[in-house]
Formats: structure tokens, sequence, C-alpha cells
């Protein structure tokens, strides 16, 4: 792992800081991918990269 900081030329660039994500946005339906704003670690929080997840057919119910 490595620390993803305010420094990286990614945000230096003046991109947009979003990241995708899989979300129920009704009930019944399938995932559907998002976009949403990549947030900023405060204080002791740290900023995680998930490449790879599992998810419970059950859990999304």
């Amino acid at each position: 792992m490595r620390p993803i900081l305010a420094a990286d030329q990614k945000w230096e660039t003046g991109m947009s800081a979003t990241m995708k994500a899989w979300a129920v946005v009704e009930n019944g339906a399938p995932l559907k991918e998002i976009d949403l704003p990549m947030p900023e670690p405060k204080g002791q929080e740290i900023l995680l990269e998930v490449t790879h997840c599992g998810v419970c057919h059950s859990d999304l119910h």
C-alpha cells in the first residue's frame, strides 16, 4: 500500500476528484455504477484504494 496524498499528481492537475461506486438505488433493481466525490482524509484518517471486493447476494436484500 502507499498513501494517497493531497500532493499526488491527480490533485495538482485540477482534475475532478471522483471515484466509482456501485450502489443500490432502487429496491429489487440491480446495482448501479455511480460517481461520488473523493473524500479527503482528515486528522488521523487515511484513504484506501479498493481494487477488488466481494459482495454476498444476501447483503443486497
